[in-house]
C-alpha cells in the first residue's frame, strides 16, 4: 500500500467496525449492511457497527487495516 490510509473517527471505540475493502460487488455489501441492521435489530442492548464505505479503503488487507 502506497498512501496513507484515512483516519476513522469514531464515537465508541467498543461499538464494532466493518470496513469495506472490495468495491466488486455492491449487491454483496448491501447484504453486509442488511444482516448487521438484523442482527442489531434482534438485540437492544446491542450497538450497530461503524461501516466505513471509503474507496480508499479498496484493495486494503486486513493486516493494513490493523496497523
Amino acid at each position: 500500500m502506497d498512501e496513507e490510509l484515512p483516519e476513522i473517527a469514531r464515537d465508541d471505540e467498543w461499538v464494532p467496525l466493518v470496513i469495506r475493502t472490495d468495491y466488486t460487488d455492491d449487491s454483496v455489501w448491501r447484504e453486509v449492511i442488511a444482516e448487521l441492521s438484523r442482527a442489531a435489530g434482534a438485540r437492544e442492548w446491542e450497538s450497530p457497527a461503524h461501516l466505513v464505505d471509503d474507496r480508499r479503503w479498496n484493495g486494503v488487507t486486513s493486516d493494513e487495516a490493523l496497523v
